[in-house]
Protein backbone atom coordinates (compact mmCIF):
# COMPACT_ATOMS: atom_id res chain seq x y z
CA UNK A 1 0.00 0.00 0.00
CA UNK A 2 1.32 3.21 -1.00
CA UNK A 3 2.13 5.82 2.09
CA UNK A 4 1.89 9.64 2.11
CA UNK A 5 3.50 11.27 5.12
CA UNK A 6 1.49 14.48 6.96
CA UNK A 7 2.49 17.00 9.26
CA UNK A 8 1.37 16.24 13.03
CA UNK A 9 -1.23 19.43 11.92
CA UNK A 10 -2.96 17.64 9.54
CA UNK A 11 -2.78 14.20 11.78
CA UNK A 12 -4.69 16.39 14.26
CA UNK A 13 -7.13 17.55 11.68
CA UNK A 14 -7.84 13.84 10.66
CA UNK A 15 -8.09 12.46 13.98
CA UNK A 16 -10.49 15.75 14.67
CA UNK A 17 -12.51 14.35 11.70
CA UNK A 18 -12.66 10.72 13.05
CA UNK A 19 -13.46 11.94 16.84
CA UNK A 20 -16.79 14.08 15.09
CA UNK A 21 -15.16 17.35 15.43
CA UNK A 22 -15.39 18.05 12.09
CA UNK A 23 -18.75 16.65 11.85
CA UNK A 24 -20.43 15.92 9.52
CA UNK A 25 -16.99 15.65 7.41
CA UNK A 26 -15.70 11.71 7.37
CA UNK A 27 -12.24 12.68 5.30
CA UNK A 28 -11.07 15.42 3.34
CA UNK A 29 -13.72 17.33 1.27
CA UNK A 30 -14.04 16.51 -2.87
CA UNK A 31 -14.14 18.94 -5.43
CA UNK A 32 -17.84 19.59 -5.36
CA UNK A 33 -17.92 20.52 -1.30
CA UNK A 34 -14.62 22.44 -1.61
CA UNK A 35 -15.45 24.47 -4.53
CA UNK A 36 -19.56 24.92 -2.41
CA UNK A 37 -17.08 26.04 0.89
CA UNK A 38 -15.08 28.60 -1.61
CA UNK A 39 -17.63 30.23 -3.06
CA UNK A 40 -20.71 29.99 -0.53
CA UNK A 41 -18.91 29.68 2.64
CA UNK A 42 -21.06 26.26 2.82
CA UNK A 43 -20.63 22.48 2.10
CA UNK A 44 -23.09 21.36 -0.93
CA UNK A 45 -25.75 20.30 1.66
CA UNK A 46 -26.09 24.18 2.98
CA UNK A 47 -24.28 23.21 6.09
CA UNK A 48 -22.56 26.63 7.22
CA UNK A 49 -18.54 25.29 6.84
CA UNK A 50 -15.66 27.94 6.15
CA UNK A 51 -12.32 26.58 5.85
CA UNK A 52 -11.82 23.42 3.57
CA UNK A 53 -9.94 20.55 5.17
CA UNK A 54 -8.02 19.31 2.57
CA UNK A 55 -4.68 16.95 1.86
CA UNK A 56 -2.82 18.66 -0.94
CA UNK A 57 0.06 16.71 -3.03
CA UNK A 58 1.98 16.92 -6.20
CA UNK A 59 0.75 15.70 -9.51
CA UNK A 60 2.96 12.32 -9.45
CA UNK A 61 1.65 11.80 -6.12
CA UNK A 62 -2.24 12.38 -6.86
CA UNK A 63 -1.63 9.89 -9.76
CA UNK A 64 -0.71 7.40 -7.58
CA UNK A 65 -3.62 7.94 -4.81
CA UNK A 66 -5.65 7.43 -7.09
CA UNK A 67 -4.48 4.51 -9.06
CA UNK A 68 -4.43 2.91 -5.38
CA UNK A 69 -7.40 3.23 -4.15
CA UNK A 70 -6.43 2.92 -0.48
CA UNK A 71 -3.61 4.81 0.69
CA UNK A 72 -1.91 4.91 4.09
CA UNK A 73 -1.28 8.11 6.18
CA UNK A 74 1.51 8.66 8.69
CA UNK A 75 3.58 10.88 10.21
CA UNK A 76 6.96 9.91 10.56
CA UNK A 77 7.36 6.20 10.30
CA UNK A 78 3.86 6.03 12.41
CA UNK A 79 1.10 4.55 9.73
CA UNK A 80 -1.87 5.64 11.82
CA UNK A 81 -4.88 5.97 8.89
CA UNK A 82 -6.24 4.80 5.85
CA UNK A 83 -7.44 7.03 3.71
CA UNK A 84 -10.01 5.87 0.61
CA UNK A 85 -9.09 8.02 -2.05
CA UNK A 86 -12.42 8.93 -3.92
CA UNK A 87 -11.24 11.61 -6.64
CA UNK A 88 -8.13 14.44 -6.88
CA UNK A 89 -8.82 17.53 -8.29
CA UNK A 90 -6.55 20.94 -9.08
CA UNK A 91 -7.62 24.47 -7.38
CA UNK A 92 -6.51 27.63 -7.95
CA UNK A 93 -4.86 28.71 -5.30
CA UNK A 94 -5.14 32.76 -4.66
CA UNK A 95 -8.35 32.71 -5.98
CA UNK A 96 -9.26 30.62 -3.20
CA UNK A 97 -7.58 32.17 -0.90
CA UNK A 98 -8.84 35.42 -1.78
CA UNK A 99 -12.27 33.88 -1.09
CA UNK A 100 -11.98 31.89 1.91
CA UNK A 101 -9.92 35.11 3.69
CA UNK A 102 -11.31 37.84 1.89
CA UNK A 103 -7.32 38.73 1.16
CA UNK A 104 -4.61 38.05 -1.12
CA UNK A 105 -2.50 39.41 1.05
CA UNK A 106 0.21 36.32 1.56
CA UNK A 107 1.29 37.97 5.13
CA UNK A 108 -2.19 36.60 6.24
CA UNK A 109 -1.89 33.08 7.77
CA UNK A 110 -3.87 31.26 5.86
CA UNK A 111 -3.51 32.85 2.70
CA UNK A 112 0.21 31.83 2.93
CA UNK A 113 -0.46 28.32 3.93
CA UNK A 114 -2.94 27.85 0.56
CA UNK A 115 0.28 29.94 -1.51
CA UNK A 116 2.44 27.05 -0.63
CA UNK A 117 0.37 24.24 -0.87
CA UNK A 118 0.83 21.99 -3.29
CA UNK A 119 -1.45 21.24 -6.70
CA UNK A 120 -3.95 19.17 -6.32
CA UNK A 121 -6.18 18.05 -3.47
CA UNK A 122 -7.33 14.34 -2.54
CA UNK A 123 -10.88 13.92 -1.40
CA UNK A 124 -11.77 10.97 0.38
CA UNK A 125 -13.42 9.20 3.47
CA UNK A 126 -10.12 8.27 6.69
CA UNK A 127 -10.33 5.39 8.36
CA UNK A 128 -7.99 5.60 11.66
CA UNK A 129 -6.16 2.77 12.93
CA UNK A 130 -3.61 4.20 15.96
CA UNK A 131 -4.45 7.38 17.53
CA UNK A 132 -1.70 10.14 19.29
CA UNK A 133 -0.64 8.77 22.44
CA UNK A 134 -1.09 12.13 24.98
Amino acid sequence: MFTVSVSADLRNDIENIVDGVFSPLEGFVGEQDFQSIVKTGRLKNGLAWTVPIVLDVDDQTAMKMKDGGQVALATGSDKFAILHVEETYSFDKMACAKSIYQTDDIKHPGVGKMANMRSRLVGGRIDVARRIEQ
